[in-house]
C-alpha cells in the first residue's frame, strides 16, 4: 500500500490478459457494441505496458478518444509533489491552484478530510448515481466498468456521462 501506483510493475508471468479478454467475450458476447468495447481492451492490454499506472493511462487514453473527450491529462509526478498519501494529494493540489477536489465514495476511509479543511479545498465524493442504461442482463448496475456502458451503447455512452 505505500508502493505508488507508477513503481508497480505487471506481472506477466502468466497470460493474464488472454483471461481477461475470455471473461470479457463471455459475459458481453451478445452486447449490441461488444466489438467496439473488446477492441478497446485488446488494444490497450497489448502493448506490454511495464507499469500498472502505464496500462491504465492506456486504457484510459483509449476510451477518452472512442468517446471524443479531451479533458487534459498530466501525471501527478510534473508537480513534483512531496509528502504521503493525503498530504501529498494537498501539495499537488495546492500547487495545481485547486479549489475542489472531487475523489470516489471509497476514499473515505483514507482521505484526511481536516487536511482538506485546513488548506481551504472542498473535498467532495463523487455518487456514482448515472443515468440507467440499457444492459444485457437485468435490473441496472451502475457499479461498473466503462467497458459495459461501451458495450451497451456504443457512442451513445457520452449521453449517459454528465454529472448531476
Amino acid at each position: 500500500r505505500s508502493q505508488l501506483i507508477n513503481e508497480t510493475y505487471v506481472d506477466y508471468s502468466t497470460n493474464w490478459q488472454k483471461q481477461h479478454l475470455k471473461k470479457f467475450m463471455h459475459n458481453y458476447s451478445k452486447a449490441p457494441f461488444y466489438k467496439d468495447a473488446i477492441s478497446l481492451l485488446e488494444t490497450g492490454l497489448s502493448y506490454g505496458d511495464e507499469t500498472i499506472s502505464q496500462l491504465n493511462t492506456r486504457l484510459i487514453r483509449l476510451i477518452c478518444e472512442y468517446l471524443e473527450i479531451k479533458t487534459p491529462m498530466v501525471f501527478s509526478g510534473e508537480y513534483s509533489p512531496t509528502g504521503s498519501k493525503t498530504e501529498r494529494l494537498i501539495d499537488i493540489l495546492g500547487k495545481t491552484g485547486a479549489t475542489t477536489y472531487v475523489s470516489g465514495p471509497a476514499a473515505k476511509n483514507y482521505l484526511n478530510e481536516q487536511l482538506f479543511v485546513e488548506n481551504d479545498i472542498k473535498l467532495e465524493y463523487k455518487k456514482y448515481d448515472y443515468e440507467p442504461y440499457p444492459q444485457l442482463w437485468g435490473e441496472f448496475q451502475g457499479g461498473v466498468s466503462i467497458l459495459d456502458l461501451i458495450a451497451n451503447c456504443g457512442l451513445e455512452s457520452k449521453k449517459f456521462l454528465h454529472t448531476k
